[in-house]
């Protein structure tokens, strides 16, 4: 209703306040099927007002402007309900993407590609195995890098083809991968968000170091940080404006929130 008076402004504001309130992000997920349903249903009755002959010239202009504008509303609404989207979540080591890459594919329900698993399938590791490596060296020299995040957007493309959600869980430092991952989604007709990662520095060398003697996917550990400080380049002007940048030292939930809320509203931006 208040899309239709006019007062987008004011719904974000509102469903803003009451996913905070109720912790409620799935919401997102089915919010434009259902504003799309009620607004076929408002536009109907409308269609009924004007088949029953009993209004008079004033009336029937008035709501003949009304079912357009219900029939505009659900044809939007149903627009952005039926796009796939393009996710990519970036940050450097240790920033909290790969939890978020794992909650993004849980809540939608759609598969997640890692980096990790994938530059060591394509070098014949297994997932968990430990290649100790120098910055920019061996499976992650920039050649190895290059192949790596081909394949990711390879891995990418298959699932927009298919009209499918994915997301891709990497450190995407590099300014013209992201524009190849751009165009992929455009080129498909997709949603394309990027979900920025970004807590301090010393949150990031706190957590490295828990790193150290631990058996996990990530090869990346305190001597790496240094290295990628200095070759991530920052996300453009305009990549921010389709960007959700977040202080992954906050609470995770909130953070939670930011990224569905900011999604949803991207779309309509």
């Amino acid at each position: 209703d208040l899309d239709f008076i006019g007062y987008q402004n004011t719904a974000r504001k509102l469903l803003t306040e009451y996913v905070k309130a109720c912790y409620d992000p799935d919401i997102f997920t089915v919010l434009d099927f259902y504003k799309c349903y009620r607004a076929y249903v408002r536009l109907k009755v409308s269609c009924l007002q004007l088949s029953g002959g009993t209004l008079n010239t004033e009336e029937e202009k008035r709501i003949r402007i009304e079912a357009g504008r219900y029939l505009d509303l659900s044809f939007e609404a149903a627009d952005h309900f039926r796009k796939s989207t393009l996710w990519i979540v970036c940050g450097l080591p240790a920033s909290g993407k790969s939890r978020m890459a794992r909650e993004l594919s849980q809540r939608h329900m759609i598969p997640v590609f890692s980096s990790d698993i994938v530059r060591k399938e394509l070098f014949g590791f297994e997932p968990d195995e430990r290649v100790d490596e120098d910055f920019g060296k061996g499976i992650y020299s920039p050649e190895a890098s290059a192949k790596t995040y081909d394949k990711l957007i390879e891995l990418a493309d298959a699932s927009l083809k298919e009209r499918k959600s994915v997301v891709l869980d990497a450190t995407f430092g590099n300014l013209a991968v992201r524009k190849k991952a751009a165009s992929v989604a455009e080129k498909r007709g997709a949603n394309f968000v990027i979900v920025h990662c970004n807590p301090r520095i010393s949150t990031i060398e706190r957590r490295l170091k828990a790193r150290e003697g631990r058996k996990l996917i990530t090869d990346a550990r305190l001597k790496h940080l240094e290295g990628h400080v200095k070759s991530f380049q920052k996300l453009t002007e305009n990549e921010l404006k389709r960007a959700i940048v977040l202080d992954t030292d906050e609470e995770f939930e909130e953070n939670v929130l930011k990224v569905f809320s900011g999604r949803y509203f991207l779309a309509y931006s």
